[in-house]
């Protein structure tokens, strides 16, 4: 009998040391292999809802504080002026693309915004008629995944404010009426502290391998070519 009990003793602790490998397995798994992606969103959408500035900062990428000053009354004035300018409580109402687009370590989420208190769109003028943001996530080589804040906030001026007023003035417009909708954008993005002229951090360095894109640096990182 002692034998017998031994024995299953044994194998409980097999199971049990067996389920936690399992666990562990499954979590580097959704942090390495993109899943993790969607948990960094929603993290973000949260803070967004919950007017937490402070949250999206510890997000924004190493480089975008350290290289071009980002601090966290710029990312004050973004979430002001994108989202609670049009209402004190947003919150997200849909996808513009369902899982927006997805390479290896990055993913650009597209989300609609509506008033949390009446359920309305946002409105812009965006052809969505919906408040439109493009949010980039980037996996860094530490596992971590970055929020890009000059992508979500070039997204936003481009998007709802640039890319419309550009698209009314038609091709026949003068040159001066768009050179003067362009220093419009150089102006907004630089109130909010945007690097929009950093190509590593608008145009990342990707390749495709194997049938898919991989990107070969997040901003901040040295190119590394598989």
């Amino acid at each position: 009998m002692h034998c017998l009990s031994s024995i299953r003793t044994k194998w409980r602790w097999i199971t049990v040391v067996g389920g936690a490998l399992a666990v562990l397995g499954a979590a580097w798994w959704f942090t390495h292999r993109g899943l993790a992606s969607e948990s960094a969103y929603y993290a973000f959408e949260q803070a967004v809802e919950q007017h937490d500035a402070s949250a999206i900062y510890a997000m924004v990428l190493d480089v975008e504080k350290a290289k071009h000053g980002i601090t966290l009354q710029h990312v004050e004035r973004a979430l002001d002026r994108i989202y609670y300018t049009r209402a004190p409580r947003v919150r997200r109402c849909g996808f513009l693309i369902a899982r927006g687009e997805v390479a290896d370590r990055w993913h650009r989420y597209y989300p609609l915004w509506c008033d949390a208190a009446t359920g309305k769109k946002l409105r812009s003028r965006h052809p969505s008629g919906t408040l439109f943001t493009g949010v980039d996530f980037f996996r860094m080589r530490s596992g971590e995944w970055r929020l890009s804040y000059t992508q979500w906030v070039g997204a936003y001026v481009m998007s709802n404010v640039i890319g419309p007023e550009l698209k009314a003035l038609g091709p026949s417009a003068a040159a001066a009426d768009r050179e003067a909708i362009l220093k419009q954008r150089s102006s907004l993005l630089d109130e909010f502290g945007a690097a929009w002229q950093d190509p590593d951090i608008r145009t990342p360095p990707m390749t495709r391998k194997a049938g898919r894109m991989v990107l070969l640096a997040a901003p901040g990182e040295p190119v590394i070519r598989p």
